[in-house]
């Protein structure tokens, strides 16, 4: 295996392992600045560090959204979650140079972290589907075109100012990952040993977003849900290598 991939398996498994736990520790009353410290605490105990905390201006190790949140919702101390709240967690690691990245959402009831709502299991689906067609030489745009059908075959929307990118020495390289076909771009094409995040946010109605006055936090303009699952996958030879995940099953913290 490259190099670059066992370091990344590594880092993945830290970032697994962390968000696993502070979904599985998440509970009524509980601050999103308690899950964002259970996530940092967990990867700084394995030897990693936070790599969200590497992006400029932004201090926290994870962004979680609630409900209506989409994306790079900051971990407030006085935003509290309950039951019933669907809750996704987004954070990455640094490890001997390199990131890896991963969020899911999940609804919170009596007995934990649920993921059987049909809006989750929509983007577990899309998100699992997409990643079966990573291999050497595809185009981008079959990735794009899994993502938009899968989400749209469910009844949902992808936010299309949103979507996933290239990973390795730094949290965000090229090429970005659209979650949808845009006629008339060209689109490039996977190759052996590259490492990506496929990214699946997608809306339960309309997909305008506003920004919060935090201005970081994205969110539907309408209130309605947002949710989101991304996985960090390596292209081998004979298909694909997940990094976040021991599993395809394993996925969306399943």
């Amino acid at each position: 295996m490259d190099r670059k991939i066992e370091i990344m398996k590594i880092a993945g498994k830290i970032l697994d392992e962390a968000m696993r736990y502070a979904a599985s520790k998440a509970e009524p009353g509980m601050s999103l600045a308690q899950l964002n410290q259970m996530i940092e605490s967990k990867i700084q105990q394995a030897g990693g560090y936070p790599g969200f905390k590497t992006v400029e201006s932004y201090s926290w190790g994870s962004c979680i959204n609630v409900n209506s949140g989409l994306v790079h919702g900051i971990p407030h101390e006085d935003v509290f979650i309950k039951l019933g709240d669907f809750i996704t967690l987004d954070a990455g690691v640094l490890y001997e140079n390199y990131h890896t990245d991963k969020a899911a959402t999940f609804r919170l009831t009596e007995n934990g972290p649920d993921y059987n709502h049909p809006f989750l299991r929509a983007g577990i689906k899309a998100l699992r589907a997409t990643l079966q067609k990573v291999k050497p030489n595809v185009s981008l745009k079959e990735i794009s075109r899994s993502i938009q059908n899968q989400i749209f075959a469910a009844g949902y929307k992808i936010v299309p100012e949103l979507g996933g990118h290239g990973i390795g020495h730094h949290l965000h390289e090229e090429p970005m990952i659209l979650q949808y076909v845009q006629p008339g771009i060209k689109y490039p094409h996977l190759r052996v040993g590259q490492t990506v995040a496929i990214e699946v946010i997608y809306a339960q109605g309309e997909v305008e977003m506003k920004e919060a006055a935090d201005g970081w936090t994205l969110e539907t303009a309408d209130g309605k849900l947002g949710g989101m699952y991304e996985e960090t996958v390596a292209v081998v030879e004979d298909g694909f290598l997940i990094i976040t995940a021991e599993s395809l099953e394993r996925t969306c913290l399943q």
